[in-house]
């Protein structure tokens, strides 16, 4: 299959002095893991309501149909909705970003739907140059109960660290570069799906 990896969306957003209220249809392609994409589409949203110009409540959710290129029995829908609270800080308007999410996917083969819960912190620094940091942090629960077989638990949880950090150069208003690393460890009651993953993306 190859790698693939885009996105189109196109949608309507209403801009108030205190509020901004956004929909849109999504579709796109991204690499789930070696030889393997997926391709999804569903409509986003996102609610913003400014407490004070430096305090914003936040609320998102997307809900897709997911269509796996090589792992079938993962197709079907899949779904999560969240609250943040973003805050400006200090002169430079750094910006520190918390939050959870409720996540869930209803798969076509029972053993891969799960709910579960999010929570995340992010830091935005802007630092001199132009340059931008962006350390993250977020931690899952994902509860999966499908049919048990000789290789896994009935009643399976994942426990998932992500954290890492972005490095962004702005070189113009419309043009930036940059650099990610993530560390994730997927710790699971199930041997199988316990993995760690060292990621790097420019």
């Amino acid at each position: 299959q190859g790698s693939r990896w885009g996105r189109a969306a196109a949608g309507v957003r209403h801009l108030t002095s205190e509020t901004l209220t956004e929909l849109r249809i999504k579709a796109e392609v991204f690499d789930y893991e070696f030889f393997q994409n997926v391709s999804a589409f569903g409509p986003e949203g996102t609610f913003l309501w400014a407490v004070t110009p430096k305090t914003h409540l936040i609320t998102r959710g997307g809900i897709d149909q997911r269509v796996y290129s090589q792992d079938q029995p993962r197709n079907g829908v899949y779904g999560w909705i969240g609250e943040y609270l973003r805050f400006f800080l200090g002169e430079k308007n750094h910006e520190l970003v918390l939050g959870g999410r409720y996540i869930g996917a209803s798969a076509d083969k029972t053993a891969y739907s799960y709910d579960g819960w999010e929570g995340s912190a992010r830091l935005l620094l802007k630092l001199p140059y132009a340059f931008e940091l962006g350390p993250f942090v977020n931690f899952a629960q994902e509860y999966y109960n499908g049919p048990g077989t000789a290789l896994e638990s009935k009643s399976r949880r994942d426990d998932r660290w992500r954290m890492g950090s972005t490095l962004t150069y702005r070189i113009t208003e419309a043009w930036a570069a940059e650099v990610n690393y993530q560390y994730t460890n997927n710790d699971s009651n199930c041997g199988l799906y316990k993995y760690e993953q060292h990621l790097v993306t420019t």
